[in-house]
């Protein structure tokens, strides 16, 4: 049975993050340094907390060692968690699923043993860039 409405005077949830925050709130896309700075410059003028950003959508070998360098000062100093995702993802690579109806649904993928090596010599990458370094 559907109910005639939404319930809206549910219990207010005790559970908390360790922080005692109830939410947390996650911005994907953040290639660049550029981005970054604007992203933490805008969000500390409204006062947002962002928490984590999924970035390097493409690789990291998209990004020099000084713009790596740079992009995980600006993270360490406003303090956000960032997941690197791997890539390059080749869209002329092994495989055109993506450019059918259904394949475009499901996004690319490494394929093929020469992607396998590309994307350890990604991730290689980024954990050697040490900010120390930069």
């Amino acid at each position: 049975m559907i109910p005639e409405r939404d319930l809206y005077e549910l219990p207010k949830s005790t559970k908390t993050f360790p922080d005692h925050c109830h939410y947390r709130i996650e911005i994907s896309g953040v290639e660049r340094p550029s981005t970054l700075e604007a992203l933490i410059d805008e969000a500390e003028k409204r006062d947002v907390p962002v928490h984590r950003l999924i970035s390097t959508v493409m690789g990291s070998t998209l990004l020099s060692r000084r713009e790596l360098g740079e992009f995980a000062q600006m993270v360490a100093d406003a303090k956000l968690e960032v997941i690197l995702t791997l890539g390059p993802r080749p869209s002329r690579d092994v495989g055109r699923q993506f450019i059918t109806p259904e394949g475009k649904i499901s996004g690319l993928r490494h394929r093929g043993a020469d992607q396998l090596s590309h994307v350890v010599a990604d991730i290689m990458r980024s954990i050697e860039s040490d900010l120390k370094d930069f």
